[in-house]
């Protein structure tokens, strides 16, 4: 092999082996999901309304973030999104505040200020929140779960508890198009390491190998 090439390939196995433990260690690779991941074809407005499902969490975790269907039809805006327990309605996390852009339905992703701990077998609300300004307006499917709710609050600092009720007639049997993307075992930001699942250690361990054979074997003559 010319050098000049030996030296291309080198590089360019160099860059693949270190991307593949890049995306290892990221979050998104290893993290669950619970919630409903399917967008909705029915809305109601979230400005100056908490809106929101509650679905069981399947296992230890920490909390990255909550995804919701949503459409923005006003200008700048505040919307964000939080996690309340469902057993006291008491606020377990919150997310950070974004313009939730966009004036077509989409999915919108508000990473958590601080990641919280979520329970196995435990029930959560996920919910979402907007000033009066924006005019944003979120998805559900009615789906006969009961697990539909809101709260009519001005918009502000998260309140400790929430009071779920209905919205604009029966809401029970509406599901939100919402999720939220967790980290089993803990590790999301401020929670540690991602938990690196089985045969990860070893396939890298096999890339790094790969490419020190490959690396010594291009300076051979």
């Amino acid at each position: 092999m010319k050098k000049s090439n030996a030296g291309m390939l080198r590089n360019i196995i160099i860059v693949l082996a270190v991307s593949c433990v890049a995306m290892i260690g990221a979050t998104p690779l290893f993290a669950d999901i619970f919630g409903y991941e399917t967008a909705g074809g029915s809305m109601i407005s979230n400005s100056d309304c908490i809106v929101g499902s509650w679905f069981t969490a399947p296992e230890n975790g920490t909390a990255d973030s909550i995804t919701v269907s949503i459409v923005d039809f006003g200008g700048v805006d505040k919307t964000k999104c939080a996690i309340y327990l469902k057993s006291d309605n008491s606020l377990v996390g919150e997310t950070e505040e974004k313009d939730a852009g966009g004036s077509t339905q989409h999915w919108e992703t508000f990473n958590f200020l601080t990641s919280p701990s979520i329970s196995a077998n435990t029930d959560y609300y996920l919910v979402c929140w907007s000033d009066m300004a924006s005019f944003t307006i979120i998805y559900y499917n009615c789906t006969g779960s009961n697990t539909g709710a809101g709260d009519y609050e001005t918009y502000g600092d998260w309140p400790d508890t929430w009071n779920p009720g209905w919205l604009w007639g029966p809401n029970c049997d509406r599901t939100y198009s919402i999720y939220c993307s967790y980290t089993p075992g803990g590790g999301g930001s401020g929670g540690g390491a991602p938990e690196m699942p089985a045969g990860a250690v070893p396939f890298v361990g096999a890339i790094l190998g790969f490419v020190y054979v490959t690396i010594r074997g291009s300076r051979r003559k």
